[in-house]
């Protein structure tokens, strides 16, 4: 859907938590399997929305977003970026190693 109007950009994990919310990206730029947060503009008025949520791309061409949890929610105290789709992976990771 980019073409409706809506302009997607996107900040990296790494940025978003240390406070850094000028490197902005758009979707070319992004890279396959990295978490990034996610502003939206939109030509009805909607100006560099923040929506607390946590996107990772999955597919390049066409162009693939998944849900990875919310921004609040991931813990990089070390670098480790853990997500709640990163759990859900180990959960069935483990659920099928039996």
């Amino acid at each position: 859907m980019l073409d409706y109007g809506i302009y997607y950009e996107f900040i990296p994990m790494t940025d978003f938590n240390k406070g850094e919310l000028r490197n902005l990206l758009i979707y070319h730029k992004l890279e396959l399997g990295v978490n990034y947060a996610l502003v939206i503009t939109t030509n009805a008025g909607l100006w560099r929305y923040l929506n607390w949520r946590c996107y990772f791309l999955y597919y390049n061409y066409p162009f693939r977003i998944k849900l990875a949890g919310r921004t609040k929610s991931c813990i990089n105290t070390f670098g480790e970026e853990l997500m709640v789709h990163n759990t859900d992976e180990a959960i069935l990771y483990c659920l099928q190693a039996e």
